[in-house]
């Protein structure tokens, strides 16, 4: 069809009567990119090219799906996060209310998450922690057939949109946050890429059930959705855009109502992450607005600009070049820019996951822009041009990659740290009922956590970590931890019902307390008369509350030497004498 016949063609949205710009798919400019007018429609994508793609897509799940296997293996995954969601979709899966004694909160006043029931029915094949870290690895893998078939009609070009797609797959940030615990927050990169290209096919019953799931994943993305409604609204059908816009809106506010009326009509503690701006949203909003240059300052810092390079590099900051795209990101971004939390000014975690699809997106349409530039100016030299611009975005793939996982050993169970696995400890594991309730270290609780009871230790001895309140986020970031008295701790373990304690081994995580302050309560614990060590395994040791006690001591002095020499020294008190009571 010629440009004069595309011209006139008026798309219908299917089955509903609404009628679309025409604009779209035909030679009149878009947002000021104009179409490229020589290059003759790429075909159908064909069988090669879905059986190349879905080998990239599966290369990848490969690797780093046996990796986040081996991490949780190694004993590297923690109940800050992969014991929280373990827990919630083993509770929903088996009927149960999903309150958390890993979080000291029901799951909906943590966050609106109620994409958790859909996960449920794979807990009734496999209930395992393992689940859902493959569950996570396949649905970050498939966001590259969106980013293929997007990048592959905007630019007509095959090579291009292979690029964009193993740019997608190798991208540092996404497998950062590929092998961080497991997050429901991941779900939102598949989806807002989904929506996208089934906005630009005009595909309106799968853009719907796309944003659908994208609203049940996190109370914050409704105004993701929101913003592309607005981007609809003024570039493709004003109706179906403002019919998305009330939809994100909508969703906002029955996401945020839903935390509060599940944390008994408190507001969420996260808006204590920006009380450097204000303690409410409408005071964060106020100072945001009354204090521009303050705002700007306390945005351009060292670790910001490094974090924007992470974001932006990977793909040669293509991105930039389409604005109109990128700025729908921007609350995403500035909520993680602004915070107080310093992992959120960093590629390594789940706050990212709502950006990476506007970054490619912006990435594809700045790249389309630059071409039809080149184009327009250089008319002869297109085709070196195109060459050109897959150069510039292979080197920001190649050279973007070493800021991912695989070329640093720190936190890799490939490293010489990484000496204990799950194996080593599983006898130890064995002698834990499935129905008792449990304190467990970090990292041992994240293999534990199947159950109604299982808390973080030293939950629920000393509070930490627990609830909806700003100490409770103040100590996930190693902040006003203020360990009780001797003698109320041991008040507080005189008191516990908990069936099992499991401590250690040796190298894995006791977050959020340092060395000493683990210690402390590990010291208090062991003096303690109402549990008693029943087994030692590789350096690690399970109590049982009703063991015998003497027994316990004998057991821990004659096996327990490594776990005992990794304690920090007692303190001493105020008389100069030592803390510790096991050797009296």
């Amino acid at each position: 069809m010629n440009s004069q016949g595309t011209n006139s063609v008026h798309s219908t949205l299917d089955d509903t009567g609404l009628t679309l710009d025409p604009s779209e798919g035909t030679d009149a400019p878009t947002n000021g990119r104009s179409k490229n007018e020589t290059d003759a429609p790429l075909p159908k994508i064909s069988a090669r090219e879905r059986g190349l793609l879905c080998l990239a897509v599966f290369t990848y799940c490969l690797i780093l799906g046996n990796f986040s296997l081996m991490k949780h293996a190694h004993l590297m995954t923690t109940v800050f996060d992969m014991g929280i969601f373990d827990q919630s979709v083993w509770l929903v899966s088996r009927g149960y209310p999903p309150y958390l004694t890993t979080r000291g909160m029901g799951a909906f006043a943590d966050h609106f998450t109620p994409i958790l029931y859909l996960l449920a029915p794979f807990y009734w094949i496999w209930s395992s922690p393992r689940t859902l870290l493959l569950i996570q690895t396949v649905a970050l893998g498939i966001g590259a057939f969106p980013v293929y078939s997007l990048a592959r009609k905007r630019l007509n070009s095959r090579q291009l949109a292979g690029a964009f797609a193993i740019g997608y797959l190798a991208f540092p940030a996404m497998h950062w946050i590929n092998l961080f615990d497991f997050h429901p927050d991941i779900f939102s990169t598949p989806l807002l890429l989904y929506t996208f290209y089934y906005l630009r096919e005009r595909r309106w019953y799968g853009f719907f059930a796309s944003v659908g799931l994208l609203l049940m994943t996190k109370e914050t993305l409704g105004l993701a959705v929101a913003l592309v409604g607005v981007y609809l609204f003024f570039t493709t059908n004003r109706r179906v855009g403002a019919v998305t816009i009330t939809l994100g809106l909508a969703a906002c506010v029955v996401a945020l109502e839903t935390l509060k009326y599940f944390n008994h009509g408190q507001s969420s503690a996260y808006i204590s992450l920006y009380g450097t701006y204000g303690l409410t949203s409408g005071a964060i909003a106020a100072y945001l607005f009354k204090h521009p240059v303050k705002v700007l300052q306390s945005l351009w810092t060292e670790d910001n600009r490094t974090y924007l390079i992470g974001l932006f590099a990977p793909i040669s900051y293509l991105c930039m070049l389409a604005p109109d795209v990128l700025l729908l990101g921007v609350p995403t971004l500035m909520a993680n820019l602004l915070s107080n939390r310093a992992s959120m000014h960093t590629i390594y975690y789940q706050y990212n996951a709502a950006l990476i699809p506007f970054v490619f997106v912006a990435g594809i349409e700045g790249t389309k822009g630059l071409l039809d530039l080149i184009k327009y100016f250089f008319p002869k030299q297109a085709s070196m041009g195109r060459r050109g611009v897959g150069a510039i975005l292979a080197i920001g793939i190649l050279t973007g990659s070493c800021q991912g996982p695989f070329w640093q050993r720190e936190n890799s169970p490939l490293s010489a740290e990484a000496t204990v696995t799950s194996r080593d400890v599983q006898p130890l594991l064995d002698l834990v009922p499935a129905t008792a309730s449990v304190s467990a270290q970090s990292a041992i609780a994240a293999q534990l956590s199947e159950r109604r009871r299982i808390y973080m230790f030293p939950n629920p001895f000393q509070p930490m970590c627990w609830g909806n309140s700003v100490q409770a986020l103040d100590q996930q970031e190693g902040r006003d931890i203020h360990i009780y008295p001797r003698r109320q701790l041991e008040a507080n373990i005189d008191r516990a019902d908990i069936d099992y304690v499991v401590l250690g081994p040796v190298n894995t995580s006791h977050f959020p307390l340092n060395e000493e302050e683990y210690s402390l309560i590990v010291r208090a614990l062991l003096s303690n008369r109402h549990y008693g060590v029943i087994k030692v395994q590789s350096s690690a040791i399970l109590l049982q509350r009703g063991a015998g006690y003497a027994e316990g001591r004998r057991l821990l002095q004659a096996e327990g030497t490594t776990f005992l020499s990794a304690l920090a020294p007692p303190l001493p008190n105020k008389q100069g004498t030592s803390t510790e009571r096991m050797e009296q």
